[in-house]
């Protein structure tokens, strides 16, 4: 087994990571994040996460990060999985052996050393590691190998400080809980998301909110939500409150329809309409018609997302050939009429 050097790289400020890594990397998917122009006033997810300031680490400061990280017995069940050339790619080598054992839902020789030992969840918790569409991949192949992978995503945020947040801190935050929303029912996290409410950071407060409602129902508290002034977050509320059912999740919906931002009131009649609401309906085409201008662009945007969500029309059956019957024998092809003409 070759010699391997490991670099723990932790807590270093934005001087340091641009010393020794180079600039700050800005997000990679910004079309997909941001809204264009002429949909600014719509109703756009939270802000991209990934605009908070991250470094992409080399895949050798990867792996050297990752098991610097490791005790001595359990950085050496990894180290048995790499080739002799070194280093391998850590998100498709990870990816490939986690996925492969995920259709038995049982670990197996190549993904347990990298499951059991933290590693995987070391990864998926820290933004200069991996791209946020790639630790959503391997998180969503993960979970399946542990159901327990959302509560110790969320444990590694059990020491953040609870009023104010460096960058850093809440990179990390916004990585964890954008993971979290992608794998989890929230239905366990209740309770320890509940400390994301009273952080300053907006985003962070109304991704919590939208995974909070996803699993409580309580509409005392939801009501609550929906007087934050906050915009973003009472419309995460909603989004969260779509995964529910049930008349008291129509009730608050109906109360978010009624809010004076656009993202709100058109979030919230956009699930009432999926809801078999059909005045929703008229209400959007009409503020796509007479409303303000964000209102209309809004509007717009959801009679897009309700087109687009309907089923491809089928093609129009061709009528059918007719057949030849017992009263009209068919004629082969070689065969000449009686009444031809020679």
């Amino acid at each position: 087994m070759a010699h391997w050097e490991f670099v723990l790289i932790v807590g270093h400020s934005d001087a340091g990571h641009k010393r020794r890594y180079g600039k700050s990397t800005p997000c990679r998917n910004r079309s997909r994040c941001l809204p264009s122009t002429s949909q600014a006033s719509a109703v756009p997810a939270d802000k991209c996460f990934r605009d908070i300031p991250v470094t992409t680490l080399s895949n050798d400061e990867i792996w050297s990060a990752l098991l610097g990280r490791l005790a001595s017995y359990a950085r050496t069940r990894v180290q048995k999985l790499f080739p002799s050339t070194g280093f391998p790619p850590f998100f498709s080598f990870s990816l490939d052996a986690i996925e492969k054992d995920a259709a038995s839902g049982r670990p197996g020789p190549a993904s347990a050393p990298l499951m059991d030992t933290g590693l995987v969840i070391h990864a998926l918790s820290e933004p200069e590691m991996l791209e946020s569409a790639d630790a959503i991949r391997l998180a969503k192949a993960a979970v399946k190998l542990d159901y327990r992978l959302d509560d110790q995503l969320l444990n590694r945020l059990a020491d953040l400080p609870r009023e104010s947040l460096s960058k850093e801190q809440e990179a990390k935050a916004a990585r964890v809980l954008e993971i979290v929303d992608a794998i989890s029912d929230c239905q366990r996290l209740v309770m320890p998301l509940m400390k994301f409410l009273k952080l300053p950071q907006s985003q962070l407060r109304s991704k919590a909110v939208k995974l909070i409602s996803r699993a409580r129902r309580n509409s005392t508290w939801a009501e609550t939500i929906l007087t934050d002034p906050d915009p973003r977050v009472r419309s995460n509320l909603i989004d969260g409150l779509a995964e529910q059912s049930g008349d008291q999740i129509d009730g608050l919906l109906r109360k978010g329809a009624a809010d004076k931002h656009h993202r709100v009131a058109v979030g919230a009649l956009l699930q009432l309409y999926l809801r078999g609401d059909q005045a929703s309906f008229e209400k959007l085409t009409l503020l796509a018609s007479e409303s303000d201008p964000p209102h209309r662009r809004a509007a717009e945007w959801a009679l897009g997302q309700i087109e687009a969500a309907k089923p491809p029309a089928s093609p129009e059956p061709q009528p059918a050939e007719s057949e030849p019957t017992a009263l009209e024998p068919a004629i082969p092809e070689f065969a000449v009429p009686e009444f031809a003409v020679p």
